[in-house]
């Protein structure tokens, strides 16, 4: 089956997650969760700490990825923080304790990674997309790519209004034209919206300052003999 090379609709996604904490472990849906609600690259989540969650303030510090096995700075090789979703915090908090509470009986110490393999070793992006196929097939959803997670996340933040900056703050894009130039077409268009907003603050303005429309204050024998007068004078162009 060919890829599809584009972004999920809200409810595939959902249909997604939801197939992926029925059969996944905890570790597996969480990190999908964390791929589907942070928009990190594959490697940015699977180099995670727990010293880069901040479940206070919502946020995960990035500045590190998982590549060819080795934990490298990230593409833009700039830290940044991402805002998580309340869903996502919620699950990451809980996995957090899991795994502490899991130490514990053990007798060990938790493991710094937020995602390790049972052995304390760092999960390949194969791995986790293997998993990622799997799922998608066992939901009856098409053949998206695991890096379409990343997709969904911006094109989803576009439209619901989020501002170009903003979300290439969250994608780690150094310049926002970069987002703009892969994610202009999720930018909702021709919502009359905006500009009736626009029209309600200036006519709200209007009422303090008499700047109304000549419809408003003049009668229409002065609009015609306004006219008139430019006619005469040549006025047009």
């Amino acid at each position: 089956m060919a890829h599809i090379h584009g972004p999920m609709t809200a409810a595939q996604l959902e249909m997604f997650l939801a197939r992926a904490k029925m059969d996944s472990s905890r570790r597996d849906w969480t990190l999908l969760l964390t791929l589907a609600d942070a928009g990190l690259r594959p490697g940015e989540a699977l180099a995670l700490r727990w010293e880069d969650f901040d479940e206070a303030g919502r946020s995960l510090n990035v500045e590190r990825a998982v590549s060819d096995g080795e934990v490298k700075s990230t593409k833009s090789e700039a830290r940044r923080s991402v805002d998580v979703t309340p869903r996502l915090t919620e699950a990451l908090a809980q996995w957090q304790s899991a795994g502490e509470l899991c130490a514990l009986t053990a007798d060990t110490e938790p493991s710094p990674s937020m995602f390790p393999t049972s052995t304390g070793t760092l999960i390949e992006v194969v791995a986790i997309g293997k998993r990622f196929r799997l799922t998608l097939r066992k939901a009856g959803l098409p053949a998206f790519r695991l890096y379409d997670l990343r997709h969904t996340y911006a094109s989803h933040l576009l439209a619901e209004g989020a501002p170009i900056t903003y979300v290439a703050a969250q994608l780690g894009h150094a310049r926002p034209t970069t987002t703009l130039a892969h994610y202009a077409h999720w930018i909702p268009r021709g919502d009359k919206g905006w500009v009736d907003k626009l029209a309600a603050r200036r006519a709200a303005e209007s009422e303090k300052f008499g700047t109304k429309s000549w419809h408003q204050t003049g009668s229409a024998s002065e609009g015609v003999s306004e006219l008139s007068d430019l006619a005469g004078a040549g006025g047009g162009s």
